[in-house]
């Protein structure tokens, strides 16, 4: 099921608002260490170290504590929603996420690693995969199209989409370069 998922993404043959939305998820459960973090706490490789293996804790406790809560009626999505959102956001998340906006003593080192050329790699990178991705998805378009044309088949419409789907490539392409090859920022804003 995992080799699927992750063949079906590679090719690009996954909706853009599903991929989306498994990010958002993503973030917002590694939010708790983002904000520890951002924040430059010491405490933040104590957060991150909880924070990851959080859902199999969680899962655990409820599977062994409270098993009523993880039952799932077959086709019902909204149970199903609402296991995943126990499972992954329950009371250690919301603790976590508690710990991290409580004041605390700062760490110098990670709010000077926060103006490295790594960390501005890291913050683009889901936009450089969102553009990548766009252009995984608008391949096997343009091979189909290429293929046409060079059969001798393309008329002046499948020329047209052809021509606009590569340069939909190269812009996306362009930003992925502009994403990496950026400088620092040399001044944030204080707000």
């Amino acid at each position: 099921m995992l080799q699927a998922t992750l063949t079906a993404i590679l090719t690009g043959q996954v909706q853009g608002i599903l991929l989306l939305g498994v990010a958002v998820l993503l973030f917002l459960y590694v939010l708790p260490s983002v904000i520890a973090f951002m924040r430059g706490l010491k405490r933040f490789w104590i957060i991150l170290l909880l924070n990851v293996p959080l859902t199999f804790v969680q899962s655990f406790i409820l599977q062994k504590f409270f098993p009523s809560l993880l039952v799932v009626e077959p086709g019902n999505i909204a149970t199903m929603v609402f296991v995943g959102l126990i499972a992954n956001f329950g009371v250690g998340w919301v603790g976590l996420m508690i710990w991290s906006l409580t004041p605390g003593e700062t760490d110098l080192r990670l709010q000077k690693a926060q103006n490295t050329k790594l960390y501005d790699a890291l913050v683009a990178l889901p936009l450089i995969l969102w553009f990548v991705y766009s252009v995984l998805q608008q391949r096997p378009n343009l091979i189909n199209l290429g293929t046409l044309i060079a059969s001798g088949e393309g008329s002046l419409l499948i020329w047209a989409r052809f021509f606009s789907l590569l340069a939909a490539v190269g812009f996306n392409l362009l930003l992925v370069y502009l994403l990496v090859v950026r400088d620092k920022p040399v001044r944030k804003s204080k707000g």
